[in-house]
């Protein structure tokens, strides 16, 4: 088996005496696709926000692609190849779709301030590589026809797919996705889960880690699952075994056992 791209164990993380997550711990291979579900409040967004560096765990360990990153902070861990998107959707209204996607590429523009100030040579060869690497990703995400407009002008569904681009347009290794199905009709829901298995396609080593209330969505894409609630892990594995567990059905479905 190829070696995991992100592992966690025992996390734990606390807000004024709540514990949000305790001792969570998971593993992620290449070309895997996983999921977070559980009730509100269960802690899976803080689990995002711990894998992503955003807050910093106060007890157990993280590896990402063999390296512990307990002291790295977001930025860093980013450019390492971990992306991420948002339950609410955070693209730049006053960019076009192009611009927004261009964004995830700023840090790797080499020039100077120097050169930039003075419109030196090297600054635009870098920002015609950047374009045009964004452009690339847009057009094997069948989303080019969209680069010039502004993301208010396009459907909620699409918003959701520029978001998704602009997190791959770095080549990560892992892709955690944070509720990309909150506002969007069935028909929509359905056209997600194509552009995610598209993406499984095109990308086929990056391992994504997906939060999501949708079922559909859920038992659609993930090869396995971890069921939180009230910060615990109540239960992992297939969906077809998640559907049947007895533990999962009494607290996320609201069935007696």
């Amino acid at each position: 088996m190829a070696e995991l791209v992100l592992k966690c164990t025992d996390v734990c993380m606390s807000f004024g005496g709540v514990k949000a997550v305790d001792t969570f711990s998971m593993s992620l291979n290449p070309g895997e696709i996983r999921g977070i579900i559980g009730p509100n409040g269960a802690g899976k967004t803080t689990i995002f926000n711990v894998l992503s560096r955003i807050y910093q765990q106060d007890a157990g360990s993280i590896l990402f692609k063999g390296q512990c990153i307990d002291a790295k902070d977001q930025v860093t861990v980013a450019r390492m190849g971990l992306a991420r998107t948002f339950q609410n959707i955070r693209l730049f209204s006053g960019l076009s779709v192009l611009e927004n996607v261009k964004v995830s590429l700023d840090y790797a523009g080499k020039y100077s301030f120097f050169e930039a100030m003075f419109l030196l040579p090297r600054r635009f060869k870098q920002e015609k590589l950047t374009t045009e690497r964004a452009s690339k990703c847009l057009e094997v995400l069948n989303l080019e026809q969209y680069a010039s407009l502004r993301p208010a002008n396009l459907a909620y569904g699409l918003q959701r797919r520029v978001e998704i681009a602009r997190a791959l347009v770095c080549e990560p290794s892992v892709l955690l996705l944070d509720e990309p199905a909150a506002g969007l009709n069935p028909e929509e829901v359905f056209e997600l889960i194509d552009f995610i298995q598209q993406i499984k396609g095109l990308y086929p080593q990056i391992a994504i880690l997906v939060i999501e209330h949708r079922m559909d969505l859920i038992m659609n894409l993930c090869q396995y699952l971890y069921v939180q609630n009230f910060g615990t892990t109540i239960a992992e594995g297939t969906p077809t075994e998640i559907q049947t567990n007895e533990a999962v059905l009494s607290a996320y479905l609201g069935e007696e056992e």
